[in-house]
């Protein structure tokens, strides 16, 4: 087997995609970042791999730094355990654990690599479902009406982002209001970004990020504890999805948490349908 990296994600691309294209739904995550890679929006440091066994491509991984390593589904078994030992001694060493977001099946591959005397306990630290819809069911109608976030906008994505962070993935929240303008600044300015307005209030948001060759995903769900039960998310990912069918894509894809049924239940009521798990897991260097 022969593991190849690529310094450039456009060719990292070409080389990838007809593997990853067995499961669009599945390796959406690896499609988006590195179609946004090559749009110019990562500029820390990159892994792109891939293995190969003669000219036949038998598993994908990627890194964007402090991302998890990223395992395609699909990966064979012997291609998740070379792509593990790349990655795992590629990535910075800064951190007390090391993140992989791949399947069971590959995390049962990866933990074989992992040598006691330099990982520890390792865990799950979240469950995943992959959603994606071909047509939408459209939810009752609500008051308001979807608008794209604008610059004036940023303190309050940068706000809800990390909100959404905190609980969706129980990443660290930022209290700092500079912090929290700033990262609301570079998510404004990426584009996608999308907000429900009520009135005069902004209720609830969702963002599109990284292309798929047919589709795209949506991320940064959120709607404020005191707003919720009121219909703005399935409003807000509604429209935001058929724009997605307006231009032209064929499919949408996002991310659940197995562990919250409210959320999965508003997501299948609209028309998206379970494509799989990929689980986010932890190892914690010893």
């Amino acid at each position: 087997m022969k593991l190849e990296r690529f310094d450039d994600p456009s060719v990292f691309r070409d080389a990838a995609t007809p593997f990853l294209l067995q499961n669009e739904a599945l390796t959406n995550i690896i499609f988006g970042v590195v179609s946004d890679a090559v749009r110019g929006l990562y500029k820390r440091e990159c892994l792109w791999l891939v293995a190969q066994e003669g000219e036949t491509v038998v598993g994908v991984a990627m890194a964007t730094v402090p991302h998890p390593i990223s395992i395609a589904h699909g990966s064979s078994a012997e291609a998740v355990v070379e792509l593990a030992k790349y990655a795992t001694a590629w990535y910075p060493t800064d951190g007390d654990a090391i993140q992989f977001l791949c399947d069971a099946s590959a995390w049962s591959s990866i933990e074989k690599t992992l040598r006691p005397e330099d990982f520890g306990e390792r865990s799950v630290d979240f469950h995943q479902g992959v959603y994606e819809v071909t047509d939408i069911v459209w939810p009752r109608p609500v008051s308001g009406a979807m608008r794209p976030a604008g610059p004036d906008d940023a303190m309050l994505v940068g706000t809800w982002s990390h909100a959404f962070g905190l609980e969706s993935m129980n990443r660290p929240a930022s209290s700092d209001p500079e912090k929290l303008l700033a990262d609301g600044q570079k998510i404004v300015e990426r584009g996608g970004m999308h907000l429900w307005q009520d009135g005069e209030d902004i209720v609830s948001m969702a963002s599109s990020l990284g292309d798929t060759p047919t589709g795209i995903r949506i991320s940064y769900v959120y709607t404020p504890p005191d707003l919720r039960g009121r219909g703005y998310a399935s409003a807000t990912v509604a429209h935001l999805t058929q724009k997605h069918f307006d231009c032209g894509k064929e499919r949408v894809f996002l991310f659940t948490d197995l562990n919250n049924p409210t959320s999965n239940r508003i997501y299948q009521a609209i028309g998206y349908q379970k494509a799989g798990e990929l689980n986010l897991y932890k190892a914690a260097r010893a």
